[in-house]
């Protein structure tokens, strides 16, 4: 019979063991009358030799292996009757019971959407941030350095480790088509999308030859910039646009929710067609960078490259590369100074440690890129 069986059928089994325990008193009561014992002291005997009709009945119970569940359900009878009996405590009790549960769902829920939660993109683990980094910068306070252009085509170049990718940011007046409009641009590098490892909803990316002062103007649409200023139309590609008095021809469409720092662009453009002075000297460092490790390659040999590349580019340029390392780390979300404050919170939940060991992942990041 199994354990099932035995728990519906209790009160069928609790008449049977009832029965079962009768005869045999009444059956060891019988030898001990034909034996020549008294009646009376023939049933206290076999009552003795039993060790109490009761504690048999507990033994047998507890081999059944459904005692657990019949107490507990004793027990929730007992608690039911006696919140029924106590309102008020009741209602403290459940209220500070939904009060706790649904500050743990909220604070988990914040945590893996911000902290826990793998980037969007094919293998995201091999996804890193190359960042600057010098004693004089204060990191907790301004946030991670950008890359100087220069140091970025250095590092893009010289690298053995990492694909590395890059883009800044900017915004301009759109003119063309339709009514002018303020636009988010994004100026890339020509493999950001392949190191991304993310196809564009449609047409292409960037060619190399386009990504150097003079190549051809060209431009990418963000996908609901193309929603909106071409009606979802395929037949936008092709066609042209004007972005700061600059005739640019359409090559592609973004797909849907790709986002950057939070912000899902409306134009790129390429990085390498920005001919502005700041762009030819390694003191202003605009470029947000972001690399994929290569086959094999690991974080360690990364930051191996980088240091040479460094240590190079310092004693070449002492002005403004002395005490200036690169820096690779894996790709984490941008939650500023609250990284701490969150985990501290969730850690003040109950049962937080088990949810976080459940769904936290190596090396994962959030859904949108960090701003360095």
């Amino acid at each position: 019979m199994t354990w099932l069986n035995r728990l519906l059928r209790r009160t069928q089994m609790e008449e049977q063991l009832e029965k079962e325990l009768r005869f045999h008193l009444d059956q060891h009561a019988a030898d001990l009358i034909a034996r020549g014992h008294d009646p009376g002291e023939a049933r206290r005997q076999a009552r003795l030799a039993f060790g109490g009709p009761e504690q048999v009945k507990e033994q047998c119970r507890d081999a059944r292996g459904t005692r657990w569940l019949e107490d507990f359900w004793q027990d929730l009878r007992y608690a039911l009757r006696t919140l029924r009996h106590n309102p008020g405590f009741t209602a403290v009790a459940l209220s500070t019971l939904a009060l706790g549960i649904g500050a743990t769902t909220v604070m988990f829920t914040v945590i893996n959407g911000v902290l826990l939660k793998p980037l969007p993109f094919p293998d995201p683990s091999r996804l890193v941030a190359v960042h600057g980094h010098s004693e004089t910068w204060n990191a907790a306070l301004y946030g991670e350095q950008n890359l100087a252009y220069l140091d970025f085509l250095d590092c893009q170049r010289e690298n053995r480790s990492l694909a590395i990718a890059g883009w800044i940011y900017d915004s301009g007046t759109m003119s063309e088509p339709g009514d002018a409009e303020h636009v988010e641009e994004f100026e890339a590098s020509s493999n950001l999308f392949s190191v991304l490892g993310v196809p564009l909803f449609r047409g292409r990316a960037f060619w190399a030859e386009e990504d150097r002062p003079g190549g051809a103007p060209v431009a990418i649409l963000g996908y609901s910039l193309w929603q909106r200023k071409f009606a979802g139309n395929s037949a936008a590609i092709g066609t042209s646009l004007v972005l700061d008095d600059k005739r640019y021809t359409v090559v592609g469409i973004a797909r849907a929710g790709l986002r950057f720092d939070g912000d899902e662009a409306d134009v790129y453009t390429p990085m390498g067609q920005n001919t502005a002075s700041y762009m030819q000297r390694r003191g202003p460092h605009p470029v947000t960078t972001i690399a994929r490790l290569g086959p094999g390659a690991t974080l360690a040999h990364a930051q191996a490259d980088l240091a040479v590349i460094g240590g190079r580019l310092a004693k070449q340029y002492p002005d403004t590369n002395k005490d200036r390392e690169f820096v690779a780390q894996p790709l984490r979300p941008d939650v500023g100074d609250i990284r701490s404050t969150l985990w501290l919170l969730l850690g003040g939940q109950p049962g937080a440690a088990d949810r976080v060991r459940k769904c936290c992942q190596p090396a994962a990041g959030a859904r949108d890129f960090p701003r360095a």
